[in-house]
């Protein structure tokens, strides 16, 4: 199916990750590759875009093409450069007017959101496309509206967050965790080793001494442990088994100033990530500090400047703002895949037909028939020329009559 495309897809692209130390870091300035994940609505209209780097390019492709055989890529202007002359506030009513924000996860990495796996009924095997919602929403907007969403992913550097869920799942299971000893630790501890085998082998330690009782502890916490509970732990181990994005979401909405209704538009977004929320184990939820919003009186002394840095890092494409979470590649697939044939938004185009070749053995006219020999190539055969007409010979005292003209 198209999400399990997808899937592929990103995982595919995370290969562009690179090991940096200290020394590449900050000395040569070699940061890890950040791809940008959109879907735009210019009016109504979707769009679906990839940004990357010039050298990825090849990788993006490849990595379409290999799950898409039949897609077309193309590469196109950055829709967003023609809005950096905005000024803020408006001039009049005519003048565009922006609102944005950014969202990241609740909890920490390691806790998954809802995928597609359960958006799928179990027993009619139907599958409910949880984008359809958003792109049903972005195709209603008016002409004049403009709105973006933006996934920025990262491939992260380390698996810090990956440690992280696997300390979870040994402290929920009540497995102890051994601390490693530090460097002066072994040093003081080879002639405690030295002692204690000269202990051992002088029959110090006598036949009747006590045996030490196993720790069962572990295997009863996991038995008295709550359903809910265990579907957390499953969910977090199954996140961590995967490859993962830092990513972080931001959508902007742009209309002239007189139309321009948040209500209608930043509800249907925020209610349409809402549908990954996870009870119990992780949500998205807006990042505050950087929204562009005007409910207090003293949000309203810095909102043009909140509104000049939200469209200037969408342009840029920067990771400012707010901290990026973690999502891994079936997560990322589920909140930004190709819409399936099913997803019914009016001005979403779909492929329903595809380009294939001819079936193999497909028989052949012969040649003096007008067929092609084995290997010939098929070009397209010009239209014949048409005839040339010769003109009448011209009346005069000094043409010959026509023939056939009865003599008398």
């Amino acid at each position: 199916m198209a999400r399990e495309a997808v899937e592929n897809v990103f995982t595919h692209i995370h290969g562009a990750s690179a090991s940096v130390d200290f020394i590449g870091k900050w000395r040569d300035g070699k940061l890890q590759p950040t791809f940008s994940f959109e879907i735009c609505s210019h009016g109504g209209y979707v769009q679906f875009y990839v940004r990357t780097e010039v050298r990825f390019r090849d990788l993006v492709e490849s990595a379409v093409f290999s799950q898409y055989p039949d897609a077309e890529i193309n590469e196109v202007e950055d829709y967003a450069s023609p809005f950096k002359t905005m000024t803020f506030p408006p001039k009049d009513g005519e003048a565009l007017d922006l609102f944005g924000s950014e969202f990241k996860l609740k909890n920490a990495d390691y806790f998954p959101i809802r995928t597609h796996d359960e958006f799928e009924e179990k027993l009619a095997g139907e599958y409910k496309d949880p984008l359809g919602t958003m792109l049903e929403s972005l195709s209603k907007i008016r002409p004049e509206e403009q709105v973006w969403l933006q996934i920025l992913a990262t491939t992260p550097s380390n698996n810090d967050w990956k440690k992280a869920g696997e300390k979870y799942i040994k402290k929920m299971a009540g497995i102890k965790e051994v601390p490693k000893p530090s460097m002066l630790a072994k040093i003081a501890g080879v002639p405690m080793g030295i002692l204690s085998d000269a202990m051992i082998h002088g029959s110090v330690i006598t036949p009747g001494e006590a045996v030490k009782k196993k720790d069962d502890s572990s295997m009863f916490k996991m038995l008295m442990m709550t359903p809910d509970l265990k579907v957390t732990m499953e969910g977090v181990a199954e996140k961590i088994a995967k490859p993962g994005f830092k990513c972080k979401i931001r959508i902007v909405y742009i209309a002239p100033k007189k139309i321009k209704f948040i209500p209608r538009i930043y509800p249907a977004i925020k209610g349409s990530l809402n549908q990954f929320n996870a009870l119990g184990s992780n949500a998205f939820s807006p990042y505050v500090p950087v929204m562009t919003q005007d409910d207090y009186f003293w949000l309203r002394w810095t909102l043009n400047d909140k509104k000049r840095r939200m469209l200037s890092r969408y342009i840029k494409r920067s990771g400012d703002g707010a901290t990026k979470s973690v999502l891994n590649v079936t997560e990322l697939a589920t909140i930004w895949h190709f819409p399936i044939i099913t997803t019914k938004a009016p001005l979403v185009k779909k492929t329903e037909s595809r380009r294939a070749e001819p079936p193999a053995g497909l028989p052949q006219a012969p040649r003096e028939l007008g067929g092609m020999a084995e290997g010939e190539w098929s070009k397209p055969k010009r239209p014949p020329k048409p005839a040339k007409v010769e003109p009448p010979a011209p009346a005069g005292d000094g043409g010959a009559p026509p023939p056939g003209l009865p003599t008398v």
